[in-house]
């Protein structure tokens, strides 16, 4: 079952490296078949607002872009066909590095000064091939650390669940483990929702009441099945599932975060 590094770590504040964690945990008879790493050369990515696009006047397929990173504006030339005034994108400034190690530099392209690049999601690791630069969803905070924010850097371990630790068969329950053999606090699950207390309409009936006693539910109203937050979509790829919608991803999340606990 694949654990993420960082999410583990949101639960218990342990200052173990994934290695450490791994032989820990082997230790105490959780057996780590692997450990992958996940964008361990990138550096200095952030997001930054397309602010202005003209073309090149030396080449049909170039355009100049003028990128805000919330403090300043940089003139990037890129080749881009798929991006619009006000997009956000990941930005790597020069200095920065990109997945497959390479260090950005300024450069000149057909002429024209270029003070960094706008990112793809190949560049930066997370497909293996893309058609363009990444479009970040409009509530991406301008100027932030990118790779802290979309989950860009960590380490996934594999941990075999035997039959009868079921208990640790989430990331929680896994958490819950480690905090007992570091004796460190867990932390604990919030429930922060408001309960109106009101009656739905919606009713279930039970034909068998011998073979299902008790059926709970809970019905939710004024949600609007959107596109799901980057860190939501980030978290469940990183563990191997693929994102589907905000509801199904929040189901998702929960039965990866919390399944398996029976004392919650």
């Amino acid at each position: 079952m694949l654990f993420s590094f960082k999410w583990l770590n949101d639960f218990v504040p342990f200052s173990h490296s994934p290695e450490e964690l791994a032989t820990l945990l082997t230790l105490a008879g959780h057996e780590v078949e692997g450990i992958s790493y996940i964008g361990e050369k990138l550096e200095g990515i952030i997001v930054g607002r397309i602010d202005d696009i003209v073309p090149h006047p030396n080449a049909d397929k170039l355009v100049i872009t003028s990128v805000f990173d919330g403090s300043k504006h940089h003139q990037i030339v890129t080749g881009a066909t798929n991006i619009s005034k006000g997009d956000l994108v990941p930005l790597s400034l020069p200095g920065s590095v990109l997945a497959n190690g390479v260090k950005i530099k300024e450069t000149k392209l057909r002429g024209i000064d270029s003070f960094g690049m706008l990112c793809s999601e190949e560049e930066l690791g997370v497909s293996v091939a893309a058609s363009g630069i990444w479009i970040l969803p409009a509530e991406t905070p301008l100027g932030c650390d990118f790779i802290e924010y979309a989950y860009l850097k960590d380490a996934i371990l594999d941990v075999s669940i035997l039959p009868n630790r079921g208990d640790i068969g989430s990331v929680y329950g896994l958490a819950r483990e480690i905090s007992a053999l570091l004796n460190l606090r867990l932390k604990t699950v919030p429930t922060n929702y408001l309960v109106s207390g009101k009656i739905s309409s919606h009713t279930v009936l039970v034909e068998s009441p011998s073979l299902c006693p008790l059926y709970l539910g809970r019905f939710i109203k004024n949600f609007s099945d959107t596109p799901s937050p980057l860190w939501m979509k980030r978290r469940l790829e990183l563990m191997g599932i693929r994102s589907v919608s905000l509801a199904v991803d929040i189901k998702l999340c929960i039965t990866r975060a919390w399944a398996a606990l029976p004392c919650l």
